[in-house]
Protein backbone atom coordinates (compact mmCIF):
# COMPACT_ATOMS: atom_id res chain seq x y z
CA UNK A 1 0.00 0.00 0.00
CA UNK A 2 1.28 3.28 -1.04
CA UNK A 3 1.77 5.84 2.06
CA UNK A 4 2.15 9.38 2.84
CA UNK A 5 6.20 10.05 4.29
CA UNK A 6 6.51 12.78 6.58
CA UNK A 7 9.41 14.01 8.06
CA UNK A 8 10.14 14.46 12.23
CA UNK A 9 12.68 15.58 14.42
CA UNK A 10 13.47 13.78 17.50
CA UNK A 11 13.23 15.55 21.15
CA UNK A 12 16.07 13.19 22.30
CA UNK A 13 18.91 13.00 19.30
CA UNK A 14 17.85 15.93 17.56
CA UNK A 15 17.73 14.24 14.35
CA UNK A 16 15.35 14.68 11.59
CA UNK A 17 13.95 11.42 9.78
CA UNK A 18 11.18 10.28 7.34
CA UNK A 19 8.08 8.27 8.61
CA UNK A 20 5.16 7.13 6.99
CA UNK A 21 1.27 8.20 8.14
CA UNK A 22 -2.08 7.50 6.92
CA UNK A 23 -3.47 10.74 7.96
CA UNK A 24 -7.02 11.45 9.29
CA UNK A 25 -8.64 8.90 6.21
CA UNK A 26 -7.72 5.33 6.45
CA UNK A 27 -10.20 4.23 9.41
CA UNK A 28 -9.60 1.06 10.57
CA UNK A 29 -5.69 1.14 9.29
CA UNK A 30 -2.87 1.24 11.59
CA UNK A 31 0.93 1.93 10.70
CA UNK A 32 3.15 -0.41 12.78
CA UNK A 33 6.67 -0.03 13.33
CA UNK A 34 9.72 -2.09 14.09
CA UNK A 35 10.91 -1.55 17.43
CA UNK A 36 14.46 0.44 15.83
CA UNK A 37 12.20 2.03 13.64
CA UNK A 38 13.36 1.36 10.49
CA UNK A 39 10.74 -1.01 9.57
CA UNK A 40 7.44 -0.69 9.08
CA UNK A 41 4.36 -1.79 8.08
CA UNK A 42 0.43 -1.63 7.14
CA UNK A 43 -2.22 -3.92 10.29
CA UNK A 44 -6.43 -3.26 8.61
CA UNK A 45 -8.02 -4.22 11.29
CA UNK A 46 -11.30 -4.83 9.35
CA UNK A 47 -9.81 -6.66 7.08
CA UNK A 48 -8.14 -9.36 9.56
CA UNK A 49 -9.57 -11.90 11.25
CA UNK A 50 -6.92 -11.46 14.02
CA UNK A 51 -8.99 -8.62 15.29
CA UNK A 52 -11.92 -10.02 15.97
CA UNK A 53 -10.79 -12.93 17.47
CA UNK A 54 -8.61 -11.21 20.15
CA UNK A 55 -11.44 -8.40 20.53
CA UNK A 56 -13.52 -12.03 21.29
CA UNK A 57 -10.82 -12.80 24.31
CA UNK A 58 -10.70 -9.01 25.31
CA UNK A 59 -14.36 -9.28 25.96
CA UNK A 60 -14.19 -12.44 28.17
CA UNK A 61 -10.71 -11.37 29.79
CA UNK A 62 -11.46 -7.62 30.83
CA UNK A 63 -15.57 -7.03 30.19
CA UNK A 64 -15.36 -4.02 31.94
CA UNK A 65 -12.94 -1.61 29.90
CA UNK A 66 -13.77 0.84 27.76
CA UNK A 67 -14.13 1.37 24.48
CA UNK A 68 -11.33 3.47 23.58
CA UNK A 69 -9.09 1.15 25.82
CA UNK A 70 -10.06 -1.56 24.28
CA UNK A 71 -9.34 -0.75 21.18
CA UNK A 72 -5.54 0.43 22.62
CA UNK A 73 -5.15 -3.13 24.11
CA UNK A 74 -6.13 -5.26 20.87
CA UNK A 75 -3.65 -2.91 18.60
CA UNK A 76 -0.60 -4.00 21.10
CA UNK A 77 -1.60 -7.32 21.10
CA UNK A 78 -1.77 -7.29 17.61
CA UNK A 79 1.75 -6.02 17.40
CA UNK A 80 2.87 -8.51 19.50
CA UNK A 81 1.28 -11.49 17.78
CA UNK A 82 2.72 -9.67 14.08
CA UNK A 83 5.55 -11.52 12.71
CA UNK A 84 9.21 -9.41 12.80
CA UNK A 85 10.46 -7.69 9.73
CA UNK A 86 13.93 -7.78 9.19
CA UNK A 87 14.55 -8.92 12.45
CA UNK A 88 12.36 -6.30 14.71
CA UNK A 89 9.56 -7.07 16.21
CA UNK A 90 6.36 -4.26 15.43
CA UNK A 91 5.27 -1.64 18.19
CA UNK A 92 2.53 0.88 17.68
CA UNK A 93 3.55 4.42 17.21
CA UNK A 94 7.18 6.23 15.96
CA UNK A 95 10.04 5.33 16.92
CA UNK A 96 13.23 7.40 15.98
CA UNK A 97 15.61 5.29 13.58
CA UNK A 98 18.52 7.48 15.18
CA UNK A 99 18.20 6.18 19.07
CA UNK A 100 15.18 4.53 19.45
CA UNK A 101 13.58 7.28 21.87
CA UNK A 102 9.59 7.74 20.92
CA UNK A 103 9.77 11.28 21.96
CA UNK A 104 9.54 13.66 19.12
CA UNK A 105 10.43 17.26 18.98
CA UNK A 106 8.10 17.99 15.91
CA UNK A 107 6.00 15.75 14.07
CA UNK A 108 3.85 16.09 10.24
CA UNK A 109 6.12 17.97 8.84
CA UNK A 110 6.90 18.65 5.47
CA UNK A 111 5.71 15.85 3.41
CA UNK A 112 8.30 14.43 1.59
CA UNK A 113 7.06 11.57 -0.62
CA UNK A 114 5.21 8.20 -0.13
CA UNK A 115 6.19 5.05 0.34
CA UNK A 116 5.36 0.90 -0.50
CA UNK A 117 4.41 -0.50 2.86
CA UNK A 118 3.92 -4.51 3.30
CA UNK A 119 0.38 -5.74 5.48
CA UNK A 120 1.37 -6.85 8.96
CA UNK A 121 1.29 -10.57 8.77
CA UNK A 122 0.33 -13.39 11.47
CA UNK A 123 2.04 -16.32 9.97
CA UNK A 124 3.69 -17.98 12.82
CA UNK A 125 0.97 -16.83 15.25
CA UNK A 126 -1.37 -18.52 12.53
CA UNK A 127 0.17 -21.80 12.25
CA UNK A 128 -0.21 -22.73 16.29
CA UNK A 129 -3.44 -24.89 17.00
CA UNK A 130 -6.78 -23.10 17.95
CA UNK A 131 -6.49 -23.30 21.41
CA UNK A 132 -2.89 -22.59 21.60
CA UNK A 133 -3.46 -19.24 20.10
CA UNK A 134 -6.23 -18.45 22.34
CA UNK A 135 -4.08 -19.34 25.44
CA UNK A 136 -1.40 -16.43 23.46
CA UNK A 137 -4.06 -13.95 23.46
CA UNK A 138 -4.89 -14.54 27.15
CA UNK A 139 -1.49 -14.58 28.47
CA UNK A 140 -0.69 -11.30 26.57
CA UNK A 141 -4.07 -9.53 27.35
CA UNK A 142 -3.25 -10.75 31.37
CA UNK A 143 -0.09 -9.17 31.04
CA UNK A 144 -0.72 -6.07 29.41
CA UNK A 145 -1.25 -2.74 32.11
CA UNK A 146 -5.12 -2.07 32.63
CA UNK A 147 -4.93 0.91 31.57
Amino acid sequence: MQVATFEACCAQCDRKFVYPDLGDFAYGCFIFTGERGSVFAIFDAIESPIWERIAAVVAEVRPKISEVLQGRLIQNVCTLLADRIDGQSLRKGHVCPHCQSTDWKSWQGARIGTVELPRVSFCQFLQLPGQDQETEIRRLLLAAPSE
